[in-house]
């Protein structure tokens, strides 16, 4: 049996939620006190807004009353996946801004067999819980709740009075939080495009939600890359594939810059610190066009764009940068003959007849993102 509080008290709690919960659209770092009053005055133990974007992943998680530990536990155990938690299958489908009690949506059997009810929500005291759908969209999935111990029992008139009066609050926080994320995007470009930068912007899920003007043009003309669906498509297959691989990696909390050459330019990921109050809609990293900066990456491309063999790149980008033909075979250790042909060979591959046009050409080429 719980006990039901008074009709003041109740009213002094929800209006203490209130006001905290409309501090977080200035001051983020207010979200816990928010959450704690929120819970306080549903008469439960913790309160939590958590994001998902479209692919699932987690770009926000706010739960009082639980150690960071347990959080990712709770989360490695199956938070986000539909078979394993009730909770988010109800989250996927409810009719948004109608709070979903756990009474309502799971029988007694299904809780006693579902694992992460008896290993997971019941141990760490989130036994019964009552949930809102804030924003649902194709990228975006923000579900507030409050969690209540096995001791408090589940959600009763009281509980859902204040659940029910507290979520256009909560609603108006998170949908504020997002459009301030947008216009930090909006910001970020406007400084990039001062800068004559080329950049596009990444959200957690890899789409792309925001480029500078530079790099809009080169994506809608072709050049070594487009938008197709939301994200970058390179033109070049192996590079598409490289980039596949690592994106994953840059995204993520920690996340790991790395590099992919393309045949005009090179393109370098550098994840953002990692910002899991953004609702999704702020950058996760950057996409940076620039040009080729080290042998490597100019022999990469040349090979790329123009199919030369290693030996022929090495040899063009040398005439290029001013060396002699017979200096070039003396540091290869090859004879003057074969770096000849190997000229020959990278002229019929570049469209060129002369020297003077090749290093036109290479330069040109150099200059990538430019």
């Amino acid at each position: 049996m719980t006990r039901r509080t008074s009709p003041v008290s109740l009213e002094h709690r929800i209006s203490a939620a209130r006001a905290l919960i409309l501090e977080t659209v200035t001051d983020p770092a207010r979200w816990d006190a928010a959450l704690n009053a929120f819970a306080a005055a549903c008469g439960g133990r913790s309160g939590q807004v958590i994001a998902l974007d479209g692919s699932g992943s987690v770009v926000l998680h706010q739960l009082t009353e639980a150690p960071e530990d347990i959080i990712r536990e709770i989360e490695a155990f199956g938070l986000t996946d539909v078979a394993a938690n009730p909770r988010l299958r109800i989250g996927r489908t409810a009719p948004v801004m109608v709070p979903r009690a756990d009474q309502d949506f799971v029988s007694p059997e299904e809780r006693a067999r579902a694992p992460i009810y008896t290993e997971m929500f019941e141990p760490h005291g989130f036994a019964h819980n009552c949930q809102i759908v804030l924003i649902r969209t194709p990228d975006i999935l923000v579900r507030a709740s409050v969690s209540r111990t096995l001791q408090q029992g589940v959600f009763d008139r009281d509980a859902m009075q204040a659940f029910t009066a507290l979520a256009p609050y909560l609603e108006a926080a998170v949908k504020t939080r997002a459009a301030l994320g947008l216009a930090q995007v909006q910001s970020a470009l406007m400084a990039l495009d001062a800068v004559k930068a080329t950049v596009f912007l990444l959200n957690a899920d890899g789409r792309v939600i925001g480029a500078s003007a530079k790099a809009a043009g080169i994506a809608e003309r072709g050049e070594d890359l487009r938008i197709v669906r939301g994200r970058l498509r390179l033109t070049e297959v192996a590079a598409q594939e490289a980039f596949e691989a690592q994106m994953p990696g840059v995204v993520c909390v920690n996340g790991t810059p790395f590099s992919v050459c393309l045949p005009g330019a090179v393109l370098d990921l550098q994840p953002l610190p990692a910002n899991r109050d953004g609702l999704g809609a702020g950058p996760a990293a950057l996409a940076i066009l620039r040009q080729a900066a080290t042998p490597a990456e100019r022999e990469r491309m040349l090979r790329m764009q123009y199919g030369l063999t290693q030996a022929e790149a090495t040899t063009a980008l040398a005439l290029a940068g001013g060396a002699r033909i017979e200096a070039i075979a003396a540091a290869r250790g090859v004879s003057l003959p074969t770096v000849r042909s190997q000229l020959q060979s990278v002229y019929a591959k570049l469209g060129v007849r002369r020297q003077a046009e090749l290093v036109a050409r290479l330069q040109h080429r150099m200059g990538g993102a430019d």
